[in-house]
């Protein structure tokens, strides 16, 4: 994955997902917006993500604010994202999380990844 512009929209094919994700690059910072639907069938979007070659990236914000449905699958493939990345020590946040995202990272005890 490319990220030499500033702002960059991997778009899922929308026959078979409900997400959205918008990427903005400040600096050595990377913000990952996703909103809608984050389930079985976009998770591999996200997934992908995980193993982005980011040089220069030093942090990664996830706004999960737009967010309206996320599944186990959703939460494994964000996990990912942090696991893969943290490794490469990078740091991972997951920012704005409705009530509902924030219940399933507690059942599935990764409420810890949240910020408060």
């Amino acid at each position: 994955m490319e990220l030499a512009a500033r702002s960059i929209t991997p778009v899922a094919d929308s026959t078979t997902s409900l997400l959205r994700v918008a990427l903005n690059l400040t600096g050595s910072a990377l913000e990952m917006r996703l909103g809608g639907e984050l389930d079985l069938a976009s998770a591999g979007l996200v997934a992908s993500l995980a193993t982005a070659d980011l040089p220069g990236v030093t942090s990664i914000a996830v706004d999960l604010g737009d967010l309206t449905f996320c599944d186990s699958t959703g939460v494994s493939a964000l996990v990912l994202v942090r696991k893969l990345h943290t490794s490469e020590g990078r740091r991972v946040t997951y920012v704005h999380p409705r009530p509902l995202v924030r219940e399933i990272f507690t059942v599935l005890d990764e409420a810890a990844c949240l910020a408060s």
